[in-house]
């Protein structure tokens, strides 16, 4: 049962809540089929990432974080 009418005002600056606009990108360093080796490469959609690294681990991992997180994510692929 929730208070009718019951507003919270955060007035304690040292709670650590991140100020909006702050994110990270995550990076995925890991076996792909294809792609460029050792090369950081930022996508920010399934398709293009899959026709680039064409399979592996690396790329199941990355196509999962951006189907649940979205936004960009970088990939690495390393031998």
């Amino acid at each position: 049962m929730s208070l009718p009418g019951l507003s919270i005002n955060v007035i304690d600056g040292n709670l650590n809540l991140q100020q909006g606009g702050n994110f990270r990108t995550p990076i995925v360093i890991g076996p792909t089929l294809g792609g460029t080796v050792n090369t950081l490469t930022m996508y920010g959609d399934a398709s293009t990432m899959s026709n680039a690294l064409l399979g592996g681990k690396g790329l199941e991992l990355a196509a999962y974080i951006l189907r649940v997180a979205g936004g960009t994510v970088g990939v690495m692929p390393v031998n």
